[in-house]
């Protein structure tokens, strides 16, 4: 039997075989002729090893052993890459003090939280950074803090700056854009600087944000279907970011802001490189592969069933060994295609990941009401932290882009 947890975000979570080796090495390979690279197995890419037919190019990896970077004026690099790859590493999107102010927010809110539930989790001493001093509850391992949109004064402004915009519009060719009110993550070191391991959950988190089998079924297929919610609660500003009706559309892309340095042993993020290309075939393939795990055609019941529900799904395919570790220089903005398996990889080190999520899409992948409604219950959350351009304001949703149903 597949093995089932439930989430509000109505995602296809891959997990290992029973007995699969766990995650050892995420391999990459620095700049320069492609060489074999090691699989979460330990065994190099091959189709004959793999039960899908398929084969990730290693990643470019530069002398200081972060995935190759551009300056947010290579537009066209940066959509070679794109398309190659299924994501891309913009160096610079935010400064040193900018990530400073980000993290401090961070840290504000956590602080807060565990005061206010009793505890004393403080930053600079990492022996507070447990649960039994008040380490909120949410998502622990998966390293997310709370479950609702985060609206504080330096998240809002990297919403909307100038980098940001630009990179997106490059890559998705449209202009009026807008961009999702996501949340925060704080990762915490597994490792003590003196030694030993310390008891903070880490896992891999290998996962599509849409249903693979049924996104390309007709009449859906390739379409997207707008966005509809009321936001009258939190949670409808994050279901927006993993709807699914969007994510098969090419028209949007997700990402974040990475706000410290993030090696291959900090754990973060991975992904399942150049497969976005692949996705339809493998659907139909693993329809078959995952048939003999299910009742009857249990597997397009259960999404359409549990629609909002985490589906986690023991792999029979070698998802997981063709996943490989992005790192990241703080400051640098990560951009992947909707399409790609994403996710995180676990932390084994003494120092944290700390990152913003978002999603831009054209305004028109909202339906025109719910678009009124995220408007209404922006301005009134917002109200006193003002937008610094028109265009930022268009891009946060606080007013409709020109020609665009107010």
């Amino acid at each position: 039997m597949l093995s089932r947890d439930q989430d509000a975000y109505g995602r296809l979570v891959f997990d290992h075989y029973r007995g699969m080796p766990p995650l050892r090495s995420l391999g990459a390979t620095t700049v320069g002729p492609p060489t074999a690279s090691p699989t979460l197995a330990g065994q190099t890419e091959s189709c004959e090893t793999m039960d899908f037919p398929f084969t990730c190019e290693p990643l470019p990896i530069d002398v200081q052993g972060f995935v190759r970077s551009f300056a947010a004026g290579e537009s066209a690099e940066m959509a070679a890459f794109y398309d190659r790859f299924g994501f891309v590493v913009v160096r610079d999107a935010l400064s040193h003090y900018d990530c400073e102010r980000t993290l401090a927010e961070i840290w504000d809110w956590l602080e807060a939280e565990s005061a206010g539930a009793g505890g004393k989790v403080t930053r600079g001493e990492a022996v507070t950074w447990v649960e039994r001093d008040g380490w909120p509850a949410h998502n622990r391992a998966a390293g997310l803090l709370s479950d609702g949109p985060w609206l504080t004064p330096r998240f809002l402004a990297n919403r909307q700056t100038p980098v940001l915009y630009e990179v997106c519009a490059a890559l998705l060719r449209r202009r009026e854009l807008v961009v999702s009110h996501d949340r925060a993550a704080l990762f915490r070191p597994t490792r003590a600087p003196e030694g030993g391991r310390v008891p903070c959950a880490s896992t891999v988190n290998l996962h599509f944000d849409m249903n693979p089998w049924s996104s390309f079924a007709p009449p859906r297929a390739g379409a997207g279907r707008p966005i509809r919610a009321r936001y009258d609660r939190d949670e409808h500003f994050i279901d927006e970011h993993n709807a699914t009706g969007s994510a098969v559309s090419p028209s949007c892309v997700q990402g974040l802001f990475n706000l410290v340095d993030n090696r291959e042993q900090d754990g973060g993020f991975l992904c399942v490189p150049g497969m976005q290309h692949h996705v339809r075939e493998w659907a139909a393939f693993s329809e078959a592969a995952l048939a003999s795990r299910f009742r009857g055609n249990e597997v397009h019941c259960t999404f359409h069933r549990e629609r909002d529900g985490e589906v986690v799904v023991q792999d029979p395919t070698g998802i997981h060994e063709r996943a490989r570790r992005v790192t990241l220089r703080a400051g640098s903005l990560l951009l992947w295609s909707p399409l790609l398996p994403h996710g995180s990889a676990p932390n084994d080190s003494t120092r944290i990941r700390a990152a913003q999520f978002l999603k831009v899409a054209p305004a028109s992948a909202w339906h025109r009401d719910s678009f009124r409604a995220r408007m209404a219950e922006l301005k009134r959350r917002i109200r006193g932290q003002p937008a610094t351009t028109p265009r930022g304001d268009r891009m946060l949703g606080l007013s409709p882009w020109p020609g665009a149903p107010a």
